[in-house]
C-alpha cells in the first residue's frame, strides 16, 4: 500500500526495482514501538513503565530532517503524523523533556546539531502534531535557553559556536525553520529573535576564500599561509 503511492512511468525493470527498494528501507525507519494493543513500553523509564500510543525511535535527524521528513509529508501525510506523534511523546517521556539526537530505542546523543528541531517546527506547520504545546516548549526550550543547544550560551552570545563550522550553520538554519512555527503559533516576539538570529551565518562566511571558516572565540579566523590550499 505504501509503495503504490508512487506510481512511475517509464524506466526499465532494472531502474524501477532500485527505486522502489530505496523506498522500501526508506520507509522502515524511524520504528514505532507501540504494540497492538495500543500502548508502548518506554525505554526513557528506569522502571519499565508502560504509556499508551505511539512511540517512534531508530532514527536520528541529520540527515532525515532534510530527506524522510519531507517525504512523509508530501507522500505519506498519514505516516508522518503518526511517526512526529510518537516522537512528541519522546519527548514528553525523557527525563529532560527533549527530543534525542538519535533514539536507539532510548536517547543517544550520537550526532551534533538539533536537527529535530527542524522536523518538530515542520510538524508544526504542517499540522501534523496533535500535542502542539508540547512540541512547542521542546522548540522554545531547545533553542532558547541553555537548558537546550550543546553550547547555547556561547552561540547565543557570539552568534557562533567557536571553532565549529558545521554545528553553527546547523543552528542558524533550525532557527530560521523554528521561526517559521513561531510565527505561525503567534509567538511574534521569538519569531523575529530566531529569524535574525539566523542570519548570522555571515559572521563566519570569509570572502576571501569564499568559505564558511570556524572562528575563534575572539572572532578571528584561522591564518593560513596560502588560503587556496
Amino acid at each position: 500500500n505504501l509503495l503504490g503511492r508512487i506510481k512511475l512511468t517509464g524506466g526499465n525493470e532494472k531502474e524501477l526495482m532500485k527505486f522502489y527498494s530505496i523506498l522500501y528501507r526508506t520507509l522502515l525507519f524511524p520504528r514505532s514501538l507501540k504494540e497492538p494493543g495500543g500502548v508502548h513500553y518506554s525505554p526513557y523509564s528506569k522502571h519499565g513503565d508502560v504509556y499508551n500510543g505511539e512511540l517512534s525511535t531508530d532514527s536520528g535527524f541529520w540527515d532525515a530532517y532534510r530527506t524522510v521528513y519531507p517525504l512523509m509529508h508530501l507522500v505519506y501525510p498519514d505516516y508522518a503524523k503518526k511517526t512526529l506523534n510518537g516522537w512528541v511523546n519522546a519527548i514528553k517521556e525523557a527525563p529532560d523533556k527533549m527530543l534525542a539526537q538519535w533514539a536507539s530505542p532510548g536517547k543517544v546523543d550520537s550526532m551534533e546539531g538539533a536537527m529535530g528541531e527542524i522536523s518538530i517546527a515542520e510538524g508544526i506547520l504542517n499540522n501534523a502534531i496533535d500535542d502542539v504545546d508540547t512540541a512547542w516548549n521542546y522548540l522554545y526550550t531547545s533553542t532558547c535557553t541553555s537548558a537546550g543547544r550543546e553550547h547555547f550560551d556561547l552561540y547565543a552570545m557570539l552568534g557562533y559556536v567557536p571553532g565549529q563550522v558545521s554545528l553553527s550553520l546547523n543552528y542558524y538554519l533550525s532557527d530560521f525553520v523554528v521561526s517559521k512555527a513561531a510565527e505561525y503559533l503567534g509567538f511574534e516576539t521569538i519569531a523575529t529573535k530566531l529569524f535574525e538570529r539566523s542570519k548570522q551565518w555571515k559572521l563566519l562566511f570569509d570572502r576571501d576564500t569564499k568559505f564558511f571558516l570556524p572562528k575563534s572565540e575572539k572572532g578571528r579566523f584561522p591564518q593560513y599561509t596560502d588560503k587556496t590550499k
